[in-house]
């Protein structure tokens, strides 16, 4: 017995040796890849198509070694083990042809070329199913199987016939396309340095001051621990940039502090789920996808964080509307937290001071790369002349790794969409639909942008906001530019029901999280957060509607009209939906909030015709005079909604 227990035992600490080894490795490799993306801002060593090239080798191997640092099982170690070698060497081998590929614009390939280029797409696809899961993979798969048999297919979605080796130069082996082209440059020299910055945001203890943040809106709001959740995840979700990540992290702390205060738990979820996906569109950030905007749009990244403060604004003052409702309809009378009002003081210099460098340089046109570094470089500076935040030595680089670990884990991500996104434009795909759908809806724009929201919906469930948006973007956006709407209202509009689509069932990944974090039934977390986002889902109707709403500062009575309809909708939807404002509504007054919901969302989709704004307030006003007055007459001592 004690034989056949000491090689178990021995096996365990073996294999325990090596994950650590493993993650050490991956630990250490970030830092290195942190490192050489630096020097590549200040002194580029050679052109951007071998940085890319690098940038995808060093991610696919900080991965790979991650995952391998997690399994226990040798046979599973094994296959890693040969997709991080297989991938290594094909990195190394392009690098050596790279001159002759660029040269030659990827044609001309050799039959070692391709196979080395079908091996990169293979291997790149299986990393793309272990860090993002089988949505983005099959996504990725029927892209590639598309471009190489689509043009067999008949009809409106078929293609004139593309040599194999076109299709090979096109993906994987053209280096200014494809895997290495089309998107990845935003990974290399944009999004990699926010999740740096973000790194070593952690490390000088900044995050906990965007909780107080949110706990101080509580002293301000009747939500309690739920505006600490809209607050601190509106700040840290603007720069972690991945909403289901937020949810993790923030809601670690915010869900069980609901449940503490009364929420049910698929509430609290809900919550937690709304405010973090709304991160992703917060200035000055906004997550990643502003950056693929920027590039999409050909403008700076600065005038796409400006035209977004307003949108963001309002989606954050309707979730508080909503949650405020929601707050009534369960009956919570939440506690309001002490807030640490010297440690709000204390570190939000390390923030303010890197964030003012930041916004300085991009609105100086400078490079994302390089206005990141000299605000990584004030963070640094900031932090080390107050005590609190003066990040030891194993503390930075812990979290620098870190930094560099999401940035590597991204840009598999972004993989995946470089691969459907050149699928896309290649083939015309994009206006193939936009055609179809134009067709589908006989040129009606407002049926043709509910059939694009659908779209949206359904392409990015179960993805990262970048990876959505940017599939949505390319597949979608095509078929409102032919329905003559303005470019930054469609691309705001995609952006928007990408990031719903992470609190849509039936995939709702912050659900599915926040479901885990609450100790809830994954659908009743799913439905409630969809419940409480549906106010929100006039927002980006509302942009195509009237796109002044995106000309910060500068703004006509049109706008601010705009803006007072969505904050009126916003209440009558969350009134109808919970059927609940200070009291249960009755038949007369759900009456009357129905043809107010009604008629402003005819007015933002459809018709924009001011008499049903004037029907809509006429309703809206009569329905919360009602419940005014019956709940005066009750007598109730309920504290007051705000």
């Amino acid at each position: 017995m004690g034989s056949c227990s000491r090689p178990a035992e021995q096996t365990k600490v073996e294999t325990e040796s090596w994950m650590k080894t493993f993650k050490w490795s991956a630990g250490v490799l970030a830092v290195i890849m942190a490192i050489y993306q630096i020097l590549f801002v200040f002194t580029p060593l050679w052109g951007s198509s071998r940085h890319n090239i690098i940038h995808v080798g060093f991610s696919m191997a900080i991965v790979l070694l991650g995952k391998l640092a997690l399994q226990t099982g040798r046979v599973k170690r094994l296959f890693l083990s040969v997709l991080l070698f297989a991938g290594v060497a094909c990195m190394v081998y392009i690098i050596w042809r790279s001159n002759y590929l660029e040269m030659h614009s990827g044609l001309f390939l050799k039959n070692i070329d391709f196979i080395i280029g079908a091996v990169t797409i293979g291997i790149s696809l299986l990393v793309i199913l272990l860090q993002w899961g089988v949505v983005l993979f099959v996504v990725s798969v029927v892209a590639v199987a598309y471009f190489f048999l689509g043009s067999y297919i008949p009809g409106v979605l078929g293609f004139p016939h593309l040599s194999p080796q076109y299709v090979m130069t096109s993906l994987g082996m053209g280096i200014g396309t494809g895997i290495f082209g089309f998107i990845m440059p935003v990974s290399s020299t944009v999004i990699f340095y926010f999740m740096l910055f973000s790194g070593i945001l952690s490390a000088t203890g900044v995050m906990p001051m965007f909780l107080e943040i949110g706990k101080a809106l509580g002293t301000v709001f009747r939500g309690g621990a739920s505006f600490t959740a809209i607050g601190g995840s509106s700040l840290i979700g603007s720069v972690t940039g991945i909403a289901a990540a937020n949810v993790a992290f923030t809601g670690a702390y915010t869900i069980p502090t609901m449940k503490s205060q009364g929420f049910p738990p698929h509430a609290a979820s809900a919550i937690e789920s709304v405010a973090s996906g709304g991160g992703q569109i917060m200035p000055p950030i906004l997550g990643t996808a502003a950056f693929l905007m920027s590039t999409f749009i050909g403008v700076p990244y600065f005038v796409i964080m400006v035209k977004s403060i307003v949108p963001a604004l309002l989606y954050y003052a309707i979730t508080i509307i909503g949650t405020l409702v929601m707050i009534r309809h369960y009956g919570i009378a939440p506690g309001r937290e002490e807030v640490n009002k010297a440690l709000i003081l204390r570190r939000l210099p390390v923030f303010l001071v890197p964030l003012g460098v930041m916004i300085f340089l991009l609105s100086r046109a400078h490079s994302a790369s390089w206005s990141v570094m000299w605000a990584f470089g004030a963070v640094i500076l900031v932090s080390l002349f107050i005590k609190d935040t003066r990040p030891t030595l194993k503390g930075f680089f812990t979290h620098f790794a870190q930094g560099a670990i999401l940035g590597a884990e991204i840009a598999i991500g972004i993989l995946g969409i470089a691969i459907v996104s050149q699928t896309a434009v290649t083939t015309g795909l994009g206006p193939k639909l936009a055609n179809l759908i134009v067709s589908l809806s006989h040129g009606i724009l407002p049926l043709a942008t509910l059939l694009i929201m659908l779209g949206c919906l359904l392409l990015g469930m179960g993805m990262a906001t970048a990876a959505a948006y940017t599939i949505v973007a390319v597949v979608m956006i095509p078929a409102l530019y032919k329905l003559g709407v303005d470019k930054f209202a469609g691309h705001f509009f995609a952006l928007y029901f990408a990031i719903f689509s992470c609190v849509t069932p039936p995939i709702a990944t912050s659900a599915l999280i926040g479901s885990k974090i609450a100790k809830a039934d994954f659908w009743d977390c799913a439905w409630e957060g969809f419940r409480l986002s549906v106010p929100l889902f006039l927002i980006p109707f509302a942009l195509l509607c009237e796109p002044q709403l995106l000309n910060f500062p500068t703004y006509g009575w049109g706008a601010l009209y705009m803006i007072l309809v969505l904050l009126v909708s916003g209440l009558t939807i969350a009134m109808l939906l919970y059927r609940h404002l200070l009291l249960r509504l009755n038949t007369f007054e759900y009456a009357f909030t129905l043809a107010s919901t009604i008629c402003f969302s005819f007015y933002i989709i459809a018709l924009q015709n001011d008499l049903f704004v004037l029907i809509g307030m006429v309703t809206a006003i009569s329905g919360v005079a009602s419940q005014i007055t019956r709940w005066k007459r009750i007598g109730t001592t309920a504290d007051s909604m705000l």
